[in-house]
């Protein structure tokens, strides 16, 4: 039963942990020099990277009007708080003793 608790979760941690860089990549690999302001017709702003949450901003006059969601920062923190969770519970199970029916 433990194990097969073990290998569902990583299994959600290695989907989620490619979810994440496939996401956060695309962004990285497609932006652009500038981006559309929201609520203004056809005016462009600069686009830049903010590191955490990481994701593309975009500002116009110096006001940022664009920025990443902030659930990028909750999926990273979860998938960091799993893996070691993951790491802990593996070597957990590898330090146990065998039980007395398998000597």
């Amino acid at each position: 039963m433990g194990g097969c608790l073990l290998t569902a979760l990583v299994v959600v941690w290695v989907l989620l942990g490619a979810a994440l860089v496939s996401i956060v990549s695309l962004e990285a690999l497609t932006m652009e020099g500038q981006c559309l302001v929201p609520d203004l017709v056809r005016t462009y702003g600069e686009a830049g990277w903010q590191v955490w949450p990481p994701g593309e901003i975009c500002t116009f006059e110096g006001v940022i009007v664009i920025e990443p969601d902030r659930w990028r920062a909750g999926a990273i923190l979860f998938e960091l708080v799993l893996g070691v969770g993951l790491v802990v519970l593996w070597r957990r199970s590898h330090d146990a003793p065998d039980p007395d029916w398998a000597t």
